[in-house]
C-alpha cells in the first residue's frame, strides 16, 4: 500500500480567509487578502453546528444524552493526556471536536490550561457524585424540541451548571464550553447515536396556598428558642409577637424539609400590612429566607401590600419562610403592632415531587 505523506497545513481544517481575533473575541472573515478583517459569527463553530439537529422519536433528549456523552468524552481525553501537557490534551480535545474548530486553537489551549490548573485528580474526583446526570438533567431542561440549544438556552445551562451543581465540576464544565459554545453541544447532539432516558429530568410546578392549610408546613421556633411562630388563618400564615430579653418581633417562621427534592424555583406571595409602631424600628423592617442556610434581605421600609419573592435553584436542607416586621428595644414597649401573611409558595423542580398542593 502507498502511503502519501502531505503537510497538514491550517487552510486544510479551515479556510484561510478565516481567523480568530482573541481581543473581540470573534471569528473574522477577510476578501482582500488579509487587509481588512469583518466579525464572522456565521462562521464560528461556537455559535453554529455542522450537522443538521438528531431525527430521533425524542430529539430533546436524545440531544442531551449526546451533549453529555460528548462532555464525558472530553473529560476522559483530558484524564488520559493530562500527564503529556497542553500539546497532548489539545491534540486530544481537536479529535473529538469538528476541524474548524482547529481555528479556535488559542481558546482550546487556554481551556487546557485552565484544566491542568485544577489538576486531574481533582477534576476526576468532582464527577463522583451525581454530577452527570445533573448536568443532563439541566440540558434536557434548556435545550429545543428539536434537540438543539439555542443561543438563550446555552446560557441559562451555564447559570444553572453554577447553581445547581457548583464547586469543581462546574468549573469544569464551564470550561469545556466555553471551547465548544452551543454550537460544539450541537454538533454532539446531531452527529452522535446514543438515546436518552430522561424520565428523571421532567418538570413538575406546585402551588401552596395556605389560605386553605398547611400542606405540611409548620411553624417554627425563631426569636425564642422552643417557641414557634405563625398563626394560621383563612388568610394564610400570620405573624405572632414573641419577646426575649433584649428585642420583640411580630414575625412568622414557617418550614418543611424539601431536602429530599431538586427546586429549580420558588415563588413566595406576601401580603404585608399596616407597619407595626416601632420605637426602635420606625420603618417597618421585612426579611424572608429561603432555607436556614441562605437569608435573603428582601425589602426595608413600607412593604405594604401584595408582592412576590422569587428565588432560583433554592436548594438545601431545613427549607424556611421567615417573615417580621421591626423590633421593640424594651419590654415597655410591647407588641409593636402590623402584620405580614404568607400567603402562598409555588414551587418548580425536577424529579420527584413533593406531596401535597396543586398542580401549576
Amino acid at each position: 500500500m502507498e502511503i502519501v505523506r502531505n503537510k497538514l497545513t491550517p487552510d486544510v481544517l479551515y479556510s484561510k480567509n478565516l481567523r480568530y481575533n482573541a481581543t473581540t473575541d470573534e471569528v473574522e472573515y477577510t476578501n482582500d487578502g488579509g487587509t481588512t478583517w469583518t466579525p464572522a459569527p456565521g462562521q464560528d463553530p461556537r455559535l453554529v453546528a455542522q450537522v443538521p439537529p438528531p431525527d430521533t422519536a425524542d430529539p430533546a433528549c436524545d440531544g442531551a444524552e449526546r451533549i453529555v456523552e460528548h462532555y464525558q468524552d472530553l473529560v476522559a481525553a483530558f484524564l488520559t493526556g493530562a500527564s503529556g501537557g497542553v500539546t497532548s490534551v489539545v491534540t486530544a480535545f481537536l479529535l473529538l471536536l469538528f476541524p474548524a474548530f482547529a481555528l479556535l486553537i488559542i481558546i482550546i489551549n487556554l481551556v487546557v490550561n485552565g484544566l491542568l490548573a485544577i489538576g486531574a485528580e481533582d477534576v476526576a474526583d468532582s464527577f463522583l457524585g451525581s454530577e452527570w446526570d445533573d448536568f443532563k438533567c439541566i440540558v434536557y431542561n434548556n435545550i429545543g424540541a428539536d434537540g438543539f440549544v439555542t443561543e438563550a438556552g446555552f446560557a441559562t445551562i451555564r447559570s444553572d451548571v453554577n447553581a445547581q451543581i457548583g464547586g469543581t465540576a462546574a468549573t469544569v464544565l464551564n470550561l469545556l464550553m466555553d471551547m465548544t459554545g452551543y454550537g460544539g453541544m450541537n454538533d454532539a447532539a446531531g452527529q452522535r447515536t446514543e438515546t436518552g432516558d430522561c424520565s428523571s429530568c421532567a418538570t413538575w410546578c406546585v402551588v401552596y396556598d395556605f389560605r386553605d392549610g398547611t400542606h405540611g408546613f409548620a411553624a417554627q421556633e425563631f426569636d425564642v428558642p422552643g417557641t414557634p411562630v405563625g398563626v394560621l388563618t383563612s388568610s394564610g400564615w400570620e405573624t405572632e409577637y414573641t419577646f426575649d430579653t433584649s428585642f420583640g418581633f411580630r414575625s412568622v417562621n414557617i418550614g418543611r424539609d424539601f431536602s429530599a427534592f431538586t427546586l429549580l424555583t420558588a415563588d413566595i406571595q406576601f401580603r404585608s400590612g399596616v407597619k407595626g409602631n416601632f420605637t426602635g424600628a420606625p420603618a417597618a423592617a421585612f426579611r424572608a429566607d429561603l432555607f436556614t442556610a441562605s437569608g435573603q434581605e428582601v425589602g426595608n421600609g413600607d412593604p405594604v401590600g401584595d408582592f412576590v419573592m422569587h428565588a432560583d435553584n433554592p436548594n438545601g436542607a431545613g427549607w424556611n419562610l421567615l417573615a417580621r416586621m421591626g423590633d421593640a428595644n424594651s419590654p415597655d414597649n410591647g407588641d409593636p403592632g402590623g402584620n405580614i401573611v404568607i400567603e402562598s409558595v409555588t414551587l418548580t423542580g425536577t424529579g420527584d415531587k413533593p406531596t401535597g398542593g396543586v398542580d401549576c
